[in-house]
């Protein structure tokens, strides 16, 4: 019956209802369809009663909860917004098809969107007014990305969770160079502004009246979320991995594997690097027990030398690119061959390219291939110089500020280091000083101590040569014959990059006449932090033919090596019994001072015993790439790992050790 036509119904209920009342009384039929009609009626406005109540409380949950359900959308809109300008000026040298490979990888765009939406949320929840909280992640996410464009475009190095510790001096080094903002650049940031109006014009229709117990709960709940989406999700190699974009990059160059995956999301990723993680299997006990083996040895008091390390800023050897042809007349490396001919020589294997100076200054001071933030007093051979009686100091002409060499050199075991405040802003009229200044006051500092009877060590880092290099002829004469595939903004560059290689070659030669005629041993060690920054995207290297694939051997020094010296004089090489003289190893800059204690004729201390059993077979490393037997390989032999692994929970224990 209910499954008929209404119709057909209405027939079989009327004759139904007629029989039913036939035997008491007559009912005329139009009487019975009459009945059926207010029937139907009824049901009818039961169910409008019962769509109007449905309504009502849809309404009732619009009222009550349709405020917050815009205020999400609207997040989730801008933090979309927000990411993709952030990867739009995330791609480095690649520019527009990098941009577009990000959209072919969800989870390259997930990872880079959803931490600024969490910060959109929880800064909603704090102030309760989305127009603040938008206009406070768009300027943080703005201003982030834009310092890491303008550092990628100046230094090839991309901004890391840790330079944030960092902020002055990335402030002041701006200064140095010519920051350009682009139409693209203001569209973005005016469209952020013009979105942060908008929800301000409209702040008091959206505005969401929460009790202050929902919104602790609330901020708690998303505060956690938030950690938890870093924890397994941001910080998790797995989804590293899963980002992985290399079509337009080489892989082996870790700034290209950043800007492969944008920026907000490995940005976040490199807090993982902000620290010193322990390694796994690390016990404490064991290493303590096992130096129990290895003795810490003092410098014999009758075999004492004077030591003035200086890292030279940018100091690359172009002379060993044969394609490039110098004037004879005006070799910039002129004298720097002729110190290579009376030293011991070779090839510094760093781990970075244009910037990151500091890292080979520190490699080369602690020893390790790793360290902590440096905040605190921190194990170094600084340390043990002093220990063995030495005067320990050192100078850089720039700003104390730099690095936070001030405070870190403090932590190092320096007992005194001058800067630019503190010194050679009088000696240089204001002005950094350069080599010409920096390395006469290196030797009257080590004449004050041999005077005063105690042994030096001095580490210094030089100022000029710093890039970037102006593409206007700032130099008198040429330095390289110009060939007809040379463009003037290249040459310009690498020129004059030149004309500042070419003094601090005959400076040094100057210093080390000066230590030649001491009766009191020395030994001066000079070497380069990295390779020049020579133009955007590299331009200058490209223009010279010079591969920077550091996959291949050749790629690998090309990128990676800078030059180191050597020099003894005569009262040193009779003291030693070494002439300080040929080609040496090639090596990292925490075997440097191995080395030359091996040069030496000194044992030294327990952790430079350890490393030299390392550096046998792993001469260099950057990333996870490494220079195993002369190979350039991305995996080490089975053997070679576990004395890897074992040399890392080494220098864990040293470096995080405490020290007074």
């Amino acid at each position: 019956f209910h499954d008929s036509p209404p119709v057909i119904k209405s027939k079989k209920l009327s004759t139904k209802l007629f029989r039913l009342c036939s035997d008491e009384s007559i009912i005329s039929h139009r009487m019975i369809l009459n009945r059926y009609s207010l029937f139907c009626v009824y049901r009818i406005l039961d169910i409008e009663r019962k769509l109007m109540s449905i309504h009502t409380n849809i309404k009732e949950i619009i009222k009550k909860h349709g405020r917050g359900i815009i205020n999400l959308t609207i997040a989730v809109g801008v933090s979309f917004i927000l990411s993709a300008g952030s990867l739009y000026f995330s791609t480095g040298q690649f520019g527009i098809e990098m941009f577009k490979s990000y959209f072919a990888n969800v989870y390259t765009i997930i990872l880079n969107t959803a931490p600024i939406l969490f910060v959109i949320l929880i800064l909603l929840i704090i102030v309760n007014r989305l127009w603040i909280s938008v206009g406070i992640a768009s300027i943080l996410v703005i201003v982030l990305s834009l310092i890491n464009y303008f550092k990628l475009s100046f230094r090839d190095d991309p901004l890391l969770v840790e330079d944030l510790s960092l902020f002055f001096e990335m402030r002041n080094m701006t200064e140095r160079y010519k920051i350009h903002i682009s139409s693209s650049m203001l569209m973005w940031i005016a469209g952020m502004v013009v979105i942060t109006f908008i929800l301000w014009k409209i702040r008091k229709n959206i505005k969401i009246n929460t009790k202050i117990k929902t919104r602790i709960i609330l901020g708690i709940i998303l505060m956690l979320s938030a950690v938890g989406w870093v924890k397994y999700f941001i910080l998790n190699d797995a989804y590293y991995q899963k980002t992985e974009n290399i079509a337009l990059i080489n892989r082996w160059g870790s700034t290209q594997q950043f800007i492969s995956r944008g920026f907000i999301y490995p940005f976040l990723y490199s807090s993982k690097d902000a620290g010193m993680k322990k390694p796994d299997g690390y016990n404490k006990k064991e290493i303590e027990n096992s130096l129990k083996d290895i003795k810490e040895d003092d410098i014999p008091g009758d075999k004492k030398v004077n030591i003035i390390a200086i890292m030279m800023e940018a100091y690359g050897d172009f002379s060993v690119y044969p394609q490039i042809e110098f004037d004879s007349e005006n070799d910039p490396y002129a004298a720097f061959n002729r110190i290579k001919e009376i030293s011991y020589h070779g090839n510094l294997l760093t781990d970075i390219f244009a910037a990151g100076t500091v890292r080979t200054e520190r490699r080369f001071i602690t020893g390790a291939d790793a360290y902590p933030s440096l905040r605190k007093n921190t194990y170094s051979y600084a340390r043990y110089f002093t220990d063995q009686g030495y005067c320990v100091a050192g100078s850089h002409p720039c700003y104390s500020w730099f690095y936070n060499r001030i405070n870190v050199n403090d932590h190092l075991g320096f007992s005194k280091y001058d800067f630019y405040e503190s010194r050679y802003s009088e000696l240089a009229n204001g002005e950094i000083a350069g080599d010409n200044v920096l390395f006469p006051e290196l030797y009257k500092d080590l004449k004050n101590s041999i005077d005063d009877g105690i042994p030096y060590f001095n580490l210094s880092v030089t100022y000029q040569n710093h890039g970037p290099y102006s593409t206007e002829q700032l130099y008198d004469t040429s330095y390289v014959i110009k060939q007809e595939d040379y463009t003037d903004d290249e040459y310009n560059i690498l020129n004059n990059y030149l004309s500042g290689i070419k003094n601090t070659g005959e400076e040094l030669e100057k210093l080390i006449e000066e230590i030649e005629s001491l009766d009191e041993p020395c030994v001066l060690v000079a070497f380069g932090d990295h390779k020049p920054w020579l133009g955007e995207g590299n331009s200058v290297y490209e223009m010279l033919e010079i591969d920077l694939d550091v996959s291949t051997l050749e790629g690998f020094y090309n990128y990676y090596a800078t030059p180191y010296i050597m020099y003894a004089n005569d009262a040193a090489k009779q003291i030693t019994g070494n002439q300080f003289v040929g080609e040496g190893a090639d090596l990292a800059p925490n075997y440097l001072m191995n080395e030359l204690f091996e040069k030496l004729g000194y044992d030294g201390p327990a952790f430079m015993k350890i490393t030299d059993l390392v550096r046998k077979t792993i001469t260099a490393h950057s990333g996870d790439i490494f220079m195993e037997n002369g190979e350039v390989v991305d995996k080490l032999s089975d053997e070679d790992q576990q004395v890897w692994d074992q040399y890392k929970k080494y220098e864990y224990y040293f470096m995080n050790q405490k020290m007074k």
